[in-house]
Order: C-alpha cells, then sequence, then structure tokens
C-alpha cells in the first residue's frame, strides 16, 4: 500500500537523522549542544535505527576514529569487508578495543536523565 511506503521513507529518514545527528554528531562527537525536548526527539529516531545503545554508539565510535585499521578499532577493515560493516557485529570483542574502550569517558551520555537503559556491551 502506498501509506506503507510512505510509513517506510518517513521511519528510515527519521532514524537516519537519529543515527546521524544524535548518536553520531551530538553524543560520539559532542560537537553541539542540545535541550532535553531534542535530545528527547533524536533518542527517539535512534530507537527506530535499530542500531543498539545510545551508549555504545557514543563509546564505540570515538574508539573507531582514534584508533582505526588497528585491533583496537571495533569494526577493524583490515579484517575484511564483510567484517568491518556487518560482522563485528557477530563476533567477541578483541582485547585491545576492550582496553581502548576504557579510556573513553562516558558521564555526559550515563548522566542524560531520560535514557533509562544504557546497554554496555563489553
Amino acid at each position: 500500500m502506498l501509506k506503507t511506503i510512505i510509513f517506510a521513507i518517513v521511519l528510515a529518514n527519521l532514524s537516519g537523522l537519529g543515527v546521524t545527528i544524535g548518536a553520531h554528531r551530538l553524543w560520539s562527537h559532542r560537537s553541539f549542544k542540545a535541550r532535553i525536548p531534542l535530545k528527547i526527539l533524536l533518542a527517539t529516531c535512534f530507537a527506530f535505527s535499530c542500531q543498539g545503545s545510545i551508549w555504545m554508539w557514543a563509546a564505540w565510535h570515538p574508539v573507531h576514529h582514534k584508533f582505526a585499521e588497528t585491533d583496537g578499532d571495533p569494526h577493524n577493515s583490515t579484517r575484511g569487508f564483510f567484517y568491518s560493516h556487518i560482522g563485528w557485529l557477530f563476533t567477541y570483542d578483541h582485547p585491545k578495543f576492550k582496553k581502548n574502550l576504557e579510556k573513553i569517558d562516558m558521564s555526559d551520555v550515563e548522566n542524560e536523565t531520560f535514557i533509562i537503559c544504557s546497554t554496555k556491551r563489553i
């Protein structure tokens, strides 16, 4: 049905905004400050994406940038195309990555009052 197609397109775009503006720019790179209503909107849009938790995104992404293409990178592309895009989700985390993850300051995300469940995959 046309309504379903329109709904899917709207939902895909909202989830994309939740990932790119919310998890990526706001919580991972901390490139801007936002008030609670915008944070709640972005967190809701991020939830539509089904890409784990905000905590996981905000912690893993800086590690990915800082230790790119090493064993400390969660999506190490030297392990192959499939691994860097999907495979890393189905494997155990490398010990170097776990050690690097502990160095990331997550206090700002952990202090968000509206993020009730911040799933940590360590």
